[in-house]
This record gives structure tokens, C-alpha cells and sequence, in this order.
């Protein structure tokens, strides 16, 4: 099947000198466009709209590779293309640099695809040939916008991906008024909290009405949130609310417990709020455009006494926008994301640390268990679990095929903090509001050895008189899960009814899990793009879920449409002891042109 190269040959190789003068090398640019200067060259010549003469002596491969077994970036990559050195006969010497248009077609030029469109710089010639460099597409846009903070140093901006909780905005330079100035990292401050004035009695004293100094604008059976109180924080169903009241199911206190004045404020999931020490301090913020306030900023009206944090929703909340986003940066034309999830999965992340942004994309869609790839004419975005198309073969349909496992896996982990106001006691009288980080951890396996429920306590054991540890063959070193507290540890020692623990993290009355995937697997830590525990447990289950699965590669002849990341592709093993049925969905493709073959490799079953 015809590989059909067009070749735009340009003298033209810019360089800077020390001091910034732009030099070009000799010669003219050549027209780039499709001219009379643009030459047709193929494997083994074909006579169509244009002849392409047979001065292609060998060609790379090109190769899609993901970036991880479970999801990412599947990258396209490429090496040399090797030329007839008598394709420069007429412009020599060789050019050093060539833009290039690679092709694939079974029929006509207007049926072809492009594989490939970019440059290609040489390596070297000799009587022979000359051979070249191809330069896959590189993607330098970074993850942060860049800026000054309050040190007048060059920093990257911190930004929020949905919904963030408590993160330390970055300070910058005070306003113009010396008021203190801190970067939002892209939060929106369109849905904001409202003080709370005041608390009472409703039902009796078997409820509380609450207050605020504004229309809050919710409506029965909406969880609202309040921080600041003494009695009241954490998140409530409320009822009853009227313009600027509503109320919700707790006690009222009688004791005045209170403290007045109230520094307290209600709030939804998302909502733009400040807190100075875990204390709200929403009646300070100065938002733009108020005079002398920053866009993309907001300062306070008076200096903190501890650390300002801040809770709020990034413009980007899932995946998919996400991805949009980032197509804008790359100027990207054109997503495809008809094979992605829906809805497309939440993302709350807070990015702190400077990185590629095709990086970040790639980490965040293989948390999901999705991936995208780039071509010359967009981005497609799919999901792991789903089919980007379809295609069935029968047996003289294909070359060759191989089988076998994904790599054996132990477990998965996900580790992260999480921040949430809390009361610390200063001495028999006093306490004071502060910022408590809460490490979270989740351990998914593919196998569960056995499940209890412990019925006696004792410090870095596990007790369970109906157990029988060593018969269901539990190990030292076997994962253990405390599903009530979901805290983990592991196996030290191990007898029939009693478990040694490397932590103290049982009492009597809870209830556990035991068990690796494979003790000789590997163990993968996964870096988390949520927060919500729920949520995490369920990425990591979707990842096993790809891991586990069966792996094969078969080898396909050459045609059009060429297979695509994605496709699950069917066929039928009659060689095998047992007849045999895969299908697989494309990973890692292999285009061997110089063999008219395509080669492809990825998860599926085999029965």
C-alpha cells in the first residue's frame, strides 16, 4: 500500500549571535506550499495525480505509545526517513531542513491521510543517500502562567481545577492602597459565602435558624455549609428558608456558647471563601474591579493574623474542559471526544508545582482512565473502558498474533492531603482556630484473601476469635484495611485468630479486609486528581480493572482507514491447542510501512 511523501525542500536555517543579530544561511526560501518546487517521492514508485518517484530507501517506523498500561498521552513518535540521494540532484547540496507531508492511501492522492506533516533535519549523506531526522510535534506550553510574587521574584501561579478546599493562595505585591494581595489561581468569585449575624432558637430548641446579611439565594434541602461557629460548623440539609434565614437540624444551644461578635459564614460546595487561621474572613476580601484591586487577584482591607487559606471552584471542573482548555493553549483545531465518558468524570486539584502541560493532561486522563493522542488535525480524547471504533478480522485477515498478561500487580495507592478548619485547645480556657491537614490514603488490590470483623482490642493487633488466618493462607506483608476508620497497615506476624500489625489502628467492633493482588506484583503509587475518597476508590478500581485484563498483538496488512488508538479490534485463533477468540483495544501501534504491515498491542479477553 503506497507511502506518499511530499518534500519541500528549504535552504533557509536561522541562528542568533551573542548579541541577539538573527543570521540566515545562504540560498532563498522555497515556496512551502504545494509549488512547482515540491517534490513527490514514495517506496517503490506510484504513478497517480502526481508520479512519485521511488526515492524513499528506507523509512522509521512511526509508533503510538501510551504513556502508561492504564491511560495518557499516547504519543506518536518517529526516527529517520532515508532518501535516494538522487532526489537533490537539482538542489544541491542537500537541504539541511525540509518540511515534509507523509501519506497514507489504498487508492487515490484525495483519499489519502495524512500521517504526519512537520520538519525533518539532516543527518547526514554520502554517494548514496541522505537521511533525516523527523521532528514529531513538540508541545512546550507549560501547566502555570508565570508572574512576580510578593518578593518581586519570577514564580509560576498556582491554579485550582474545580473544587479546591483551604489551599494557600500565592501572596503578591500589596495594592496600591498597602492593602495585602493575594492571586485567586483562577477561582472563580461569582457564587461567594455570606455572614452569619446571628442564631436562634427554632422547633423548640430542637433546630436553629441562622441568619445571614444577605439574600443567600438557597433553597430547601440544599446542603449548606457553615464555618466560624462554635456549635454549628460542618454541612447541614436545610428547610424552611425564607430570603435571608434558613434552618437547619441542630440543637439550639442554651449555654451562650457563642461568641459574639460572630465570625462565622454559610456556604455551598464551590463557593469563593477566605479564611484567616480557619477563622472567615469574607467582610475583608476586596474584590476587582473595587478600586486598586488586582484582576485576578483580591486583597484584604486588613492585614491576617495567621496563614490565609482559601476554598473556591477553578473555570475548569472535569476532564473534558480541561482538556478544551488546553487545546485552546496547544492552538489545537479541532477535539474529538465522542468515545469519552459522560458525564465526564469531576477533577479537584490544586497545581502547585511548574510542569509541561502535556504532562499534567497525560497524568490527569490516566488517573481517569482515559487517553488522547494528537494528530495533525486535532485531539481526540477517549475513555479506556470504551470503544473508539471497531473492527472485526477473520483469520486470513492477519499476519501474526501473540498472547499473554499485563504486568503482575501487587497494589495500587493513592496518598494525598486534604485541609479543613479546626479548634485547638490553648490552655483549660482558651482555644484558638487553626488549619489541620488530614492525610488520606486508599489501597486498591485485585484479590481479597478474607474479610471480619474484629471482636476484642488490643494495641497493633488484630483480634478475631472466628478467624482462621493461617488457613485461608493470609502472609506477612499482606495489606491490611480497616474499612470502618478506611485506615491501612499490614501484616507483621500472623496465627490463627490474631494478626501483629505494623500500626495500632483496630479497636473491637470493626471490620477489615485482607489481601494483595500478588504478593510479587509491583506496587504502584497513583497520584490522586480528587479529593473525595468515594471518588479516588473508584479511579483506582477502574484502573485495576485495565491492568488485570488479558494483552495480545496481532499484525494487520496495511490499509485505509489505518487502525487508531482505541479501536477494539476482534479475531479468531484457529492454531492455538484451543480455538480461540480476542479482541483487544489499540494501545501502542507500530505503522511498518516498508512491510505493509501495522502492528498492534493492548488490553482485551481472550477466551
Amino acid at each position: 500500500m503506497p507511502v506518499l511523501v511530499e518534500v519541500h525542500p528549504s535552504k533557509v536555517v536561522k541562528f542568533r549571535d551573542t548579541s541577539g543579530v538573527v543570521w540566515r544561511t545562504y540560498g532563498v526560501v522555497e515556496d512551502t506550499t504545494g509549488g512547482s518546487d515540491v517534490l513527490y517521492v514514495s517506496i517503490d514508485g506510484q504513478a497517480l495525480d502526481h508520479f512519485w518517484d521511488a526515492f524513499i530507501e528506507s523509512f522509521t517506523s512511526p509508533q503510538y505509545q501510551m504513556a502508561q498500561d492504564y491511560g495518557g498521552f499516547i504519543r506518536l513518535g518517529f526516527g529517520q526517513i532515508v532518501f535516494s540521494i538522487e532526489l537533490f540532484a537539482n538542489d544541491w547540496p542537500p537541504p539541511k531542513q525540509c518540511v515534509v507531508t507523509i501519506r497514507h492511501t489504498d487508492t487515490t492522492e484525495d483519499a489519502s491521510k495524512t500521517v504526519f506533516a512537520g520538519d525533518i533535519y539532516m543527518n547526514e549523506y554520502d554517494v548514496e543517500s541522505v537521511s533525516y531526522e523527523i521532528n514529531a510535534p513538540k508541545f512546550p506550553q507549560r501547566l502555570l502562567d508565570i508572574g512576580t510574587d510578593y518578593a518581586t521574584n519570577t514564580v509560576p501561579y498556582p491554579k485550582a481545577f474545580g473544587v479546591v478546599t483551604h489551599v494557600e493562595p500565592l501572596r503578591l505585591v500589596d495594592d496600591d492602597a498597602s492593602r495585602p494581595c493575594y492571586h485567586l489561581g483562577g477561582i472563580s468569585t461569582t457564587s461567594v459565602g455570606f455572614k452569619i449575624i446571628s442564631y436562634s432558637s427554632a422547633d423548640g430548641g430542637a433546630a436553629t435558624t441562622v441568619t445571614t446579611d444577605a439574600a443567600h439565594g438557597y433553597s430547601n434541602t440544599d446542603t449548606v455549609i457553615i464555618a466560624g461557629s462554635i456549635n454549628f460548623n460542618g454541612s447541614h440539609t436545610i428547610s424552611d428558608k425564607t430570603a435571608t434565614t434558613f434552618q437547619i437540624p441542630i440543637t439550639f444551644p442554651t449555654d451562650n456558647s457563642e461568641t459574639v461578635p460572630i465570625h462565622a459564614v454559610a456556604y455551598q460546595s464551590g463557593d469563593f471563601i477566605v479564611f484567616d487561621d480557619g477563622v472567615p474572613i469574607q467582610g475583608n476580601v476586596v474584590l476587582y474591579p473595587a478600586v486598586d484591586t488586582v484582576e485576578g487577584a483580591f486583597s484584604l482591607s486588613a492585614s491576617p493574623v495567621g496563614k490565609v487559606t482559601m476554598s473556591g471552584t477553578g473555570a475548569q471542573t472535569t476532564l473534558l474542559e480541561i482538556i478544551t482548555w488546553a487545546q485552546g493553549r496547544f492552538v489545537i483545531g479541532s477535539l474529538f471526544s465522542d468515545h469519552r465518558r459522560a458525564p465526564s468524570p469531576d477533577v479537584y486539584y490544586w497545581a502547585e508545582t511548574q510542569m509541561p502541560l502535556i504532562d499534567f493532561l497525560s497524568d490527569v486522563c490516566a488517573f481517569f482512565t482515559h487517553y488522547f493522542f494528537i494528530e495533525y488535525d486535532g485531539l481526540t480524547l477517549g475513555d479506556m473502558l470504551l470503544d473508539n471504533g471497531t473492527l472485526t478480522l477473520t483469520e486470513d485477515e492477519y499476519f501474526t498474533s501473540s498472547y499473554g498478561a499485563m504486568n503482575a500487580v501487587s497494589q495500587l495507592k493513592a496518598a494525598w492531603v486534604t485541609h479543613e478548619a479546626a479548634t485547638g485547645q490553648v490552655n483549660e480556657v482558651d482555644k484558638t482556630k487553626h488549619i489541620k491537614d488530614i492525610k488520606n490514603t486508599i489501597i486498591e488490590a485485585q484479590f481479597t484473601v478474607v474479610t471480619g470483623t474484629t471482636d476484642s482490642t488490643a494495641a497493633k493487633y488484630l483480634k478475631d476469635s472466628t478467624a482462621t488466618f493461617v488457613t485461608k493462607k493470609v502472609e506477612i506483608g499482606d495489606v491490611v484495611w480497616n474499612t470502618t476508620d478506611d485506615t491501612y497497615t499490614t501484616a507483621v506476624e500472623i496465627s490463627e485468630e490474631i494478626i501483629q500489625l505494623e500500626h495500632d489502628i483496630f479497636v473491637s467492633g470493626e471490620a477489615y479486609i485482607i489481601g494483595p493482588a500478588f504478593p510479587y506484583g509491583a506496587d504502584i503509587d497513583i497520584t490522586p486528581y480528587h479529593d473525595n475518597k468515594t471518588v479516588v476508590a473508584a479511579a483506582l478500581q477502574n484502573i485495576l480493572s485495565v491492568l488485570v485484563k488479558d494483552y495480545a498483538e496481532v499484525s494487520i496488512p496495511i490499509s485505509n482507514p489505518l487502525p487508531v488508538p482505541g479501536e477494539r479490534i476482534t479475531f479468531p485463533d484457529t492454531e492455538l491447542i484451543v480455538d480461540t477468540s480476542t479482541y483487544i483495544r489499540a494501545r501502542n501501534l507500530t505503522y511498518d510501512f516498508n512491510n505493509d504491515e501495522v502492528i498492534v498491542s493492548g488490553e482485551g479477553v481472550i477466551t
